[in-house]
Formats: C-alpha cells, sequence, structure tokens
C-alpha cells in the first residue's frame, strides 16, 4: 500500500515541465496573406523578444536585431501560450466615416520554438462612437483582413 502510495505521489509530480519561455527568438519562417493562403511576406521579421508581463508575457517583433516595437501584452492563457489584442479606431471625413482595427496576437510555445499567429480584423462603419475600444468589442466579429504566421526558434 505504501508503494503504491509513493508510485502515485511520483506520478502526480511528472506533469508536462514548461520551460520559461521569455527570451530572444531568431525568426526561420514569416508568412502571410490577406486571410487566405499564406505566402511568405515580403519583409518578414528578423526576431521576437518576449518578456515578462503582468499578467501573462510581453510580446515585441523586431525588424532588425536592434530595432524592436513598442510591446505588447500576452495576457490571456491559451493552449501551450499567451494572446493578447490591440484596438485602433481612426475617422475620416470629417468625422463621418469611422475605420475600426483589431488585431489579434497568439504565441504558442513548444520546447525552444515559438509559433506566433496575427490576424488582423477591420470594418468602416458610419457616423458613431469610434473608439479603440469600439474596435476590441467588436474584435473577432469583424471581417478578417490579414493573417502572419511567424515560426521563431529561441537563441
Amino acid at each position: 500500500m505504501i508503494r503504491c502510495a509513493l508510485v502515485a505521489a511520483l506520478l502526480a509530480g511528472c506533469g508536462v515541465d514548461h520551460p520559461d519561455p521569455v527570451g530572444r527568438y531568431r525568426v526561420v519562417e514569416d508568412v502571410g496573406s490577406s486571410c487566405a493562403v499564406d505566402q511568405p511576406v515580403m519583409m518578414p521579421l528578423a526576431y521576437l523578444d518576449v518578456g515578462e508581463g503582468s499578467p501573462g508575457l510581453t510580446l515585441s517583433v523586431c525588424a532588425t536585431a536592434d530595432l524592436c516595437g513598442e510591446p505588447i501584452q500576452l495576457g490571456t492563457e491559451i493552449s501551450d501560450g499567451w494572446s493578447g489584442d490591440r484596438g485602433a479606431a481612426q475617422t475620416y471625413e470629417n468625422g463621418r466615416i469611422c475605420e475600426l482595427g483589431y488585431r489579434l496576437y497568439e504565441a504558442r510555445f513548444s520546447g525552444s520554438t515559438l509559433v506566433l499567429d496575427l490576424t488582423a480584423y477591420g470594418t468602416a462603419r458610419g457616423v458613431g462612437s469610434c473608439t479603440p475600444d469600439d474596435a476590441i468589442a467588436l474584435g473577432t466579429s469583424m471581417p478578417c483582413t490579414s493573417h502572419e504566421r511567424v515560426d521563431a526558434i529561441r537563441e
């Protein structure tokens, strides 16, 4: 009986060990499309930098080793990773047209690899509220405008 309890205790402690995903990842493939069949992008990313966030992680996309964008908060845990989003809004024609945009970031980690899916959604509408929060509220219910998948290896 003691042996069974010992084996059960050992098995309970043998879950999947997820390594710390924080670090720099070198991009090995960068493909994208207008939400159709992905093809290599014209100006691929060079690196992805993953940092600690609260909650979750931060993600910076880098065009070169030294030129990275503002960190994106990935605060929602998903299967094998983290996701985050951003909303944008802009008015045209003296406020008569509102263009809303939503970008969803999904980072999945496996061993030393990172797969980042970036999907953009957008729509234009007439007079009314036109804020980034409006774009986030509509989110993926808007039409898909672009998709990009970035495969990277931790350095």
